[in-house]
């Protein structure tokens, strides 16, 4: 070893020295640390440094040094410095990576605050602020989950809801997707719709946190090879349906439906994704296979039975100041699925069945929204005729001609039919 060799190598190895004696911090292991800030109420602080790193060295002699901030590190954390060149095992548990790195987490070892580089002494009291905000929030919201039983569904969301509100995709996601694949084991209600919304969540987050995609992209595959093996129950073709309508990706389903349909026809699979794939059935015009394989008069019974419910529920149950919005949404409802198989109906064509379907809807609604989804189903199916006419005359009439839409459908239907307006 040459001389120039050995001079760094002492440099570094004071340094090392230097900084963690100037570090208020003990020098215990990672679990001692978790179980002395359980018993102190605080939170464990870890700051990862290295012998080369120059922050590190300008971060001890500064900012740790601040009255300040070694009160608040006092008060609120339990501290350890971790060299990462000698404990590579703990660098790499919590992905430290650049130095200085900082981490607060709760004493059962869950993070939620990480700091990259140098900090000032002020700048490192207002991060520190809003961390020991979010830190209060997590351990509270733990707290709740433990106490309603870890492996509760419903408390796991709230939980990750918390994460997500406070900044914790990472953590939230690994909540959510532990409720999306064991949650049934331990409440046998939340197999269903509840999973369901749940899968919705993390398509959403998503959005935001691109590995909530590969978690997606994993059960997809798993709905799909469900489906095709015949073993999957009727969310599964939900959720399946649900994902690729998030994406784009509709006509996957309609594929994997005539796929299965056309291997195994009496399959279960071929059921339960055939409500999933009704609209684009109806816009192939593929009517004659839904009206084999559906009562339409008694789906459209069910449709109004269950319209009825719902507007009875949102008096008893949904918020004042929430009902309208909820009505209003039920009343969309009603119309695309009533009219949906109308569309069937007329396109068949049985007139008279699909005149009996929109009376039926008609004595539950008369605006211009029901008038105009008759009309516009009418035309979908290229039979317009002098009702479908009289349903758009109605709607315009209705709407006084200002509504874009109507006024588009009208003239669609009048140039079909060879009329000109009046």
């Amino acid at each position: 070893m040459n001389t120039a060799t050995r001079f760094l190598l002492a440099a570094c190895l004071a340094w090392s020295t230097t900084a963690v004696a100037q570090m208020p911090f003990q020098s215990s292991s990672f679990r001692k640390a978790c179980n002395d800030a359980e018993k102190a109420g605080k939170f464990v602080m870890l700051v990862f440094h290295t012998n080369w790193c120059v922050n590190c060295k300008t971060l001890a002699a500064t900012t740790f040094k601040d009255k300040r901030v070694l009160d608040w590190i006092e008060q609120k954390t339990i501290p350890i410095s971790v060299n990462a060149d000698v404990n590579r095992t703990l660098a790499q548990r919590f992905f430290a990576t650049t130095y200085p790195t900082i981490l607060l987490m709760t004493p059962d070892a869950d993070e939620f605050f990480r700091i990259h580089g140098y900090l000032s002494a002020d700048r490192f009291l207002e991060v520190a602020q809003k961390s020991d905000t979010i830190g209060q929030n997590v351990v509270a919201a733990k707290r709740e989950l433990i106490a309603a039983g870890r492996n509760n569904p419903a408390a796991r969301i709230k939980y990750a809801g918390v994460l997500l509100d406070n900044g914790l995709p990472p953590k939230a996601l690994d909540e959510m997707v532990w409720c999306y694949d064991h949650g049934g084991e331990y409440d046998a209600s939340f197999r269903g719709a509840g999973r369901s919304r749940l899968l919705g969540d993390i398509v959403r987050l998503a959005h935001t946190f691109p590995p909530a995609a590969d978690a997606v992209r994993t059960r997809h595959a798993a709905l799909r090879e469900r489906l095709l093996g015949d073993r999957a129950t009727v969310f599964d073709a939900i959720d399946l349906a649900m994902v690729n309508r998030s994406a784009g990706r509709s006509a996957d389903t309609l594929t994997l439906y005539d796929r299965i349909r056309a291997e195994r026809p009496d399959s279960p699979s071929v059921k339960f994704l055939r409500d999933r794939v009704f609209d684009a059935l109806r816009a192939a015009r593929r009517y004659a296979e839904i009206a084999k394989s559906t009562d339409v008069r008694a789906k459209v019974g069910r449709i109004l039975d269950r319209h009825r419910t719902a507007t009875t529920t949102a008096l008893s149950s949904v918020p004042e100041d929430q009902r309208e919005a909820y009505l209003e949404a039920q009343h969309d409802l009603l119309i695309h699925d009533v009219t949906g198989y109308y569309e069937v109906l007329f396109g068949l064509p049985y007139y008279s069945a699909a005149a009996e379907v929109a009376s039926d809807l008609l004595r539950v609604s008369r605006t211009a929204d029901v008038y105009h989804a008759l009309a516009a189903s009418g035309l979908r199916t290229g039979k317009a005729n002098a009702e479908t006419l009289d349903q758009a005359q109605k709607a315009f009439d209705m709407t006084s001609g200002e509504d874009a839409t109507i006024v588009d459908t009208l003239a669609r239907i009048r140039a079909e039919l060879g009329r000109t307006p009046n």
